[in-house]
């Protein structure tokens, strides 16, 4: 089917549809977001907004939608567990034990860290494919900075992390996050250094290329990080009726914050969900947003 602008005709609009919803198996949710990202290129083009939703897309969205439902209630889906610090406590002590080279376990627990410490989705610092890369979606050697900041009277160490595409920016602004040494098991400044030692230092990664490659110089992506996850988690989960994947760091700190009383706003900005929540946490101001990490690492073992 020919798939170039204009969409004037709906046969274009519901091929792509049905290479979402069918090929790429997406959700609804997805694949709405998608048209609407087909409407903003027309636009930006300078061509005429199509009519990417008639009634037939409608319905095929709906009735998607009501399937996928359906299919969650019917099929007892295993449901992801969040990552606590008591987990990534099994899972650093697993790592260590698995019969990996040293390089691996180092690559492994700087993206665990990394995740969890950010609460990041794993294809905000990963590449989705092992020998391409999209430099607008994927963390790359220019896009992480390990640097000092004077917060509180005292100096800490912090990653700047520069996440180009995130998912709740829907202008392509892109946003700076900061993300705090700790002092603990899961110090994220640690296996960063740990990381980056391993590839010869910091100062030879290359801002072009993407941050967290394999010892070949493939890309490590969400699927090989998901792999070596299911490894290590294997016995933490069994006839638990629930799994570790990369997207339970996502929850980590929020969790570990829902258990501190942290006001709902504040966990929403941690994660940067819902609309403009996340920016009340970029209002903070470094010190509270510090202070909130102090707050965590105090309860973690050293």
């Amino acid at each position: 089917c020919d798939l170039s602008f204009p969409w004037n005709e709906p046969k274009k609009t519901i091929t792509f549809l049905a290479y979402l919803l069918l090929t790429r198996k997406v959700k609804a949710s997805t694949a709405n977001c998608q048209l609407s990202a087909v409407r903003m290129a027309h636009l930006e083009l300078g061509l005429d907004s199509p009519t990417l939703r008639d009634a037939v897309v409608k319905l095929l969205l709906k009735g998607t939608e009501h399937w996928e439902k359906v299919s969650t209630e019917l099929s007892e889906k295993v449901t992801r567990t969040p990552v606590i610090w008591e987990t990534m406590l099994a899972i650093k002590r697993i790592t260590f034990e698995v019969n990996w080279p040293l390089w691996q376990k180092d690559l492994f627990l700087a993206v665990c860290c990394l995740l969890w410490s950010g609460s990041l989705r794993v294809h905000e610092a990963l590449s989705r494919c092992l020998d391409t890369y999209d430099p607008q979606t994927t963390l790359l050697g220019r896009d992480v900075r390990l640097t000092t900041v004077k917060a509180g009277g005292s100096e800490r160490e912090i990653i700047q992390i520069t996440i180009k595409s995130p998912k709740e920016d829907r202008v392509g602004n892109g946003t700076t996050l900061e993300i705090f040494g700790n002092g603990t098991f899961l110090c994220p400044i640690k296996a960063m250094k740990h990381y980056t030692n391993s590839r010869g230092g910091l100062t030879k990664m290359k801002a072009d290329k993407p941050f967290f490659l394999q010892k070949n110089n493939k890309c490590y992506t969400g699927k090989c990080f998901n792999s070596h996850l299911s490894q290590v988690t294997a016995g933490i989960t069994d006839s638990t009726g629930s799994v570790i994947r990369s997207h339970s760091f996502r929850a980590g700190v929020p969790s570990q914050l829902a258990r501190l009383g942290v006001s709902a706003e504040v966990i929403k900005g941690v994660g940067r969900w819902s609309s403009d929540a996340y920016k009340s946490y970029c209002k903070l101001g470094i010190t509270k947003r510090m202070n909130m990490v102090d707050q965590i690492s105090k309860y973690l073992p050293k």
